[in-house]
């Protein structure tokens, strides 16, 4: 287990041997294990946060981007638009509808 420098953000490993970043004030996950991970291995976060480097069993290792702005920046630029009601109802059922993107 390691934390983000601000604290906000925790990457783990489990019995299943995949990494994890987790949401530390709500304790929920955020988005799915790191590509890559199924072989196991050892994640630390940039000093200045916002990207972990993890470096797996297999030999790989990955630069990942933790930000969960930058992840709104990129998704608006690929959809060039908001989701639909329907979309946000399909995907974020607890969450109410709002426009994110600009």
């Amino acid at each position: 287990m390691t934390f983000d420098p601000s604290g906000a953000e925790v990457l783990t490993t489990s019995a299943d041997r995949k990494l994890r970043l987790w949401d530390v004030a709500s304790a929920k996950l955020v988005g799915t294990p790191i590509p890559g991970a199924d072989t196991g291995g050892r994640a630390a976060f940039y000093p200045s946060g916002g990207r972990a480097v993890a470096v797996f069993g297999s030999g790989i290792g990955v630069i990942w981007n933790v930000d969960p702005a930058a992840w709104k920046t990129l998704a608006c630029r690929i959809a060039h638009r908001n989701l639909t009601r329907a979309e946000w109802r399909d995907f974020l059922p607890r969450r109410h509808y709002r426009a994110v993107c600009p």
